[in-house]
C-alpha cells in the first residue's frame, strides 16, 4: 500500500498507520521513497521512546542516524515526528536527529500534540539559533506553526489501510500486541495444554529433543523427517483452510519448534505472501499455551509480522517472547534455549532495519 503525505496533517496520520497503533511519547522518523533495496519505494520507519534528556538524545540520534547512513539514498526524504508535550524536549530530539541524518533530504520535522501539529521546520535553518529560539518557545514569546488534525485526516489514511487487509490502528503500542497474548478463555485450557505438552516431550524422548546447531541425517532420523513433513501439512492446511488447530496439534507443534532442525523446517518455510496468514497460526499458537512454551512461537509470530513489514508488531512479539524467556520460564526448560537463535535472527533483522524483500534469498540458503 502506497500512501501520499502532502501535509503536516497528513504525517500525523500516517504514522498510526504505519506503526499499528497511535504512538505516545514516542519518536518517529519515516522515509519516503528511493531505497533501492525495497525496489524503489520507501525504506525504514523507526519508532523509538521519546529522550528527555541530553544523554538520551544522543544515543537515539546516533542510533537514528547509523540506520539513515546504511538505508538511506540522496533520494529518500526523512520526516521526523516527536510525540510528546513538551516542546524543549521535542526540539532538542528532532534537532539531535536531524544533525545525525547526513544521507538524503530532511521534510517535515513536527511535534504531534493529540490532535494538534506543530511545525519545527527553523531548526533546519542555518541561520537560526536553535537554542535561542528553544528559549523564545519556552517564554511564550514567539511560536511556530501549528495546526489540526481532525478524525477526517485519520480516516483518508485508515479506510484505505483496513481495505487492504491491515488492522486498524490500535489505541497504543500495548493493545496492538493484544492478539498475541492470551484471553480468559485460553488461560482456562493453558493446565491441559501443559500436560498434553509434558506428555508428548516424555513420548518422544529427551535424545530427540536435544538442540543440535548441525545434526547429521542419522540424528533427524525417520522421526524428524516424519515431523517435519507433519509439520508442513499443519501450516499447509492453516494457510488453506484456517482450520482451528485441536489441543493435541498445538502441543506437538510446541515440542516440534523446540529441537533445532524443525524449528528451522519452519522457518525456512515462512514468505511473504502468505505472511499475514502465518501470523495468526503463530499468535493463536502463542496464546493458547502456558507463558514458559511461547517463546518460539512469540518468536515466528515476530518474523511474520517483520515480513509484512509491520516492525512495530515485531518489536512487540519480541519483547513479549523476552520476558516470558526470562521470568517465566521454569528451570530447565528448553523453550528459552530453543528460541535464542531465532531470537537473535529477529533482533538482528529490526534494529538493522533489514527490509523484508531480502527474505527469500535468506531462507534460500537456509533451505
Amino acid at each position: 500500500m502506497r500512501l501520499t503525505i502532502a501535509t503536516p496533517a497528513d504525517v500525523a496520520a500516517t504514522v498510526p498507520v504505519v506503526l499499528g497503533f497511535d504512538p505516545t511519547d514516542s519518536l518517529v522518523v519515516l522515509s519516503v521513497g528511493g531505497n533501492p533495496s525495497t525496489g524503489g519505494g520507501s525504506g525504514p520507519h523507526l519508532r523509538i521512546d521519546h529522550p528527555h534528556d541530553a544523554e538520551a538524545v544522543l544515543q537515539v540520534a546516533t542510533s537514528i542516524g547509523g540506520v539513515a547512513a546504511q538505508h538511506g539514498t540522496p533520494e529518500t526524504m526523512w520526516v521526523l515526528a516527536s510525540f510528546t508535550e513538551d516542546q524543549n524536549d521535542a526540539r532538542d530530539a528532532l534537532l539531535g536527529v536531524a544533525a545525525m541524518l547526513t544521507t538524503g533530504k530532511i521534510g517535515p520535522v513536527l511535534q504531534i500534540t493529540g490532535d494538534r501539529w506543530i511545525d519545527h521546520g527553523d531548526l533546519l535553518d542555518p541561520e537560526t539559533n536553535p537554542q535561542t529560539n528553544r528559549d523564545l518557545h519556552a517564554a511564550g514569546i514567539i511560536t511556530r506553526p501549528s495546526g489540526p488534525v481532525t478524525q477526517a485526516d485519520h480516516d483518508r489514511f485508515t479506510a484505505p489501510a483496513i481495505a487492504d487487509g491491515r488492522r486498524a490502528p490500535a489505541p497504543s503500542r500495548a493493545e496492538a500486541g493484544a492478539h498475541l497474548l492470551p484471553t480468559a478463555h485460553d488461560q482456562q485450557g493453558h493446565d491441559r495444554l501443559a500436560d498434553l505438552i509434558a506428555d508428548r516431550r516424555a513420548a518422544v524422548g529427551t535424545d530427540r529433543l536435544r538442540l543440535r546447531l548441525e545434526p547429521t541425517a542419522d540424528e533427524v532420523g525417520e522421526w524428524g523427517h516424519e515431523e517435519a513433513r507433519w509439520l508442513r501439512a499443519v501450516v499447509a492446511q492453516w494457510r488453506t483452510y484456517r482450520t482451528p488447530l485441536a489441543d493435541h496439534d498445538v502441543a506437538r507443534i510446541v515440542v516440534d519448534v523446540a529441537n533445532g532442525t524443525l524449528r528451522d523446517v519452519v522457518t525456512c518455510g515462512l514468505r511473504r505472501d502468505t505472511a499475514s496468514v502465518d501470523h495468526d497460526l503463530w499468535a493463536d499458537v502463542a496464546r493458547r499455551v502456558p507463558a514458559e512454551h511461547a517463546t518460539v512461537p512469540l518468536i515466528l509470530a515476530g518474523l511474520t509480522a517483520w515480513l509484512q513489514g509491520h516492525g512495530a508488531l515485531a518489536w512487540i512479539a519480541y519483547d513479549l517472547a523476552n520476558v516470558g524467556a526470562r521470568d517465566q520460564a521454569p528451570a530447565g526448560a528448553d523453550d528459552g534455549v530453543a528460541a535464542s537463535g531465532l531470537a537473535g535472527l529477529l533482533r538482528d533483522v529490526l534494529t538493522n532495519a533489514v527490509p523484508p524483500t531480502t527474505w527469500e534469498k535468506f531462507a534460500a540458503a537456509l533451505r
